[in-house]
Order: C-alpha cells, then structure tokens, then sequence
C-alpha cells in the first residue's frame, strides 16, 4: 500500500519504478521471535515485488543464514530464480568498509583516524567469517 502511494507521486514527475532495499535480511531469523510475523513479512514483501511490477526488491542476507528462507515456499521459488550470490569480501574490500566510513566522517561529519595497526587487526580478526563485518561495524558504532 505505501509503495503504492510512492509510486502515484513518483509518476507525477517521471518516476514509475520503486527499488526497494531489504538490507540484513538475516534479522528476520535472529531478531524476530514470532513465526507469524515473520510469515507475514515475507508474504508482504513478495505480494509487493509481484512479477514485471513497478517494485523491485533486493534481499541481502548473510550466506550463513540462507537455509532459513527454505520454510517459506514462496520465497524460495523467488530465490531459486531471481538471485545473484555475492561472495565473500576480499582484504582490501574488507579494509575499504572499515576505514572508508571514518574517512568520509559519516557519523558526525568528523574524520576519524585509526591508531597504527588497528585496521590491520581488525581486518585479521574478521577474516571470511560470515556475519563478522555487520557484527564489527555494530561494535565500532557508538551513538552516545
């Protein structure tokens, strides 16, 4: 329904496509506690990406939580045709998202410096391990 309304004012200057991002998927399995609710996420999701629509949906999800998406039949079919399997980080991918954010000042428009080394631990420390990057951006993020 919100889309909907997105999309009638989009039209009104041009725009008759909505991309709509589901980053960390994965949160659906690890956060969510009620399997009702998680049904009817993924049912709204995929009634709102019908097919050749104006709403395109893209999923991203931790590979290590993937088998998780097998109870919903109609996710599944979704995904057995329309996915793109993103591997890994390499190291300098991996250095890049680490240091970039700092850089740029993206939390308060102030550039942040790492001590010597640290990036280089970091960087050790997450290695390929699934779901280490989310989990060390949320340690590095302090709000306060």
């Amino acid at each position: 329904m919100h889309a909907r309304q997105i999309l009638s004012q989009r039209r009104a200057t041009g725009g008759d496509r909505l991309l709509l991002v589901v980053d960390q998927f994965e949160e659906l399995f690890t956060l969510c506690r009620s399997a009702a609710e998680r049904k009817a996420f993924v049912d709204n999701l995929l009634t709102a990406a019908e097919a050749d629509g104006p709403l395109v949906l893209v999923i991203t999800l931790r590979a290590d939580l993937y088998a998780h998406c097998a109870q919903f039949d109609d996710l599944r079919t979704a995904l057995e045709t329309h996915q793109a399997y993103i591997g890994p980080m390499s190291e300098f991918e991996l250095r890049s998202a680490i240091e970039g954010p700092a850089q740029r000042g993206v939390l308060d428009g102030t550039r942040w410096e790492f001590e010597r080394g640290l990036v280089d631990l970091f960087v050790r420390d997450v290695g390929d391990a699934p779901g280490a990057l989310p989990l060390l951006s949320h340690a590095l993020w302090n709000p306060a």
